[in-house]
């Protein structure tokens, strides 16, 4: 009994997780991306890219074709969010990029979307505490998926990255939250979907209906009947016979 209704919940589970990401991630990621690398968290889409590395602005551009940016972990419970994922889903470790560098000023961390760097989650050595050579340098963050904090990396390959044989390339998580309009088309869409769906539920219905109906008629009463051509021509001469008989005063 127990077993049937883990199953059951794990079930419902999943239908409700397709149904958030039919319902929160764009319609270009839907299309193009495996949906066991989607997941929704708190009304935003995640891509978890855990299958390919590319640099810190290669990574980003990928996320922005779709209307996204690499994922911002901005509070403790988003970033302890894509850690489980990574690790205890994908079995990943290592670093993943995320929507966080100081390329404009140094020392001045701020989000892709623009927002400055509220929540520090930069392990020691790292972001503000950086020595000044490496912070000339380490510009772009990434998340440990280990020990959950955040570590500082050269963006992209150039001759510093030769001569250090350091790897800019990493596995990303992209991060899309639709807009008003946004959702309000997906309504939209959803919602002449389900018409439509109840439409052609009611239409087939009608039709098994119909066919049920048909086939539980019962065949009619022989004495109920109306008689068929044969039987008419039988009686017509039955008729014409007593006829001639009355007439010729035969009985």
């Amino acid at each position: 009994m127990y077993l049937v209704a883990l199953i059951v919940s794990l079930l419902v589970a999943t239908g409700a997780a397709v149904d958030d990401i039919q319902t929160f991630c764009p319609n270009s990621v839907l299309e193009s991306i495996d949906p066991y690398y989607l997941h929704v968290n708190n009304g935003s889409c995640f891509h978890f890219a855990i299958y390919k590395s590319k640099e810190y602005d290669e990574a980003n551009q990928e996320c922005v074709e779709d209307g996204g940016t690499l994922a911002m972990p901005k509070t403790k419970s988003i970033n302890d969010y894509l850690r489980d994922i990574i690790l205890n889903q994908y079995m990943i470790r290592g670093d993943i990029w995320i929507g966080l560098n100081d390329l404009v000023k140094e020392d001045v961390f701020v989000w892709e979307d623009g927002d400055p760097m509220g929540w520090d989650n930069f392990a020691d050595g790292n972001g503000l505490d950086n020595n000044f050579v490496s912070a000339f340098v380490e510009d772009c963050a990434a998340l440990d998926v280990e020990s959950s904090l955040w570590h500082d990396f050269q963006c992209f390959s150039n001759l510093i990255t030769s001569i250090t044989k350091s790897k800019p390339r990493k596995k990303f998580v992209c991060q899309y939250t639709l807009n008003s309009t946004d959702d309000q088309e997906k309504q939209d869409t959803q919602n002449l979907q389900d018409v439509q769906d109840a439409i052609d539920a009611q239409n087939t219905q009608d039709k098994q209906d119909a066919e049920d109906t048909s086939d539980a008629q019962d065949p009619q009463d022989p004495e109920d009947a109306q008689d068929t051509p044969d039987a008419q021509v039988k009686d017509d001469q039955e008729q014409n016979t007593k006829s001639k008989r009355s007439i010729c005063g035969k009985n």
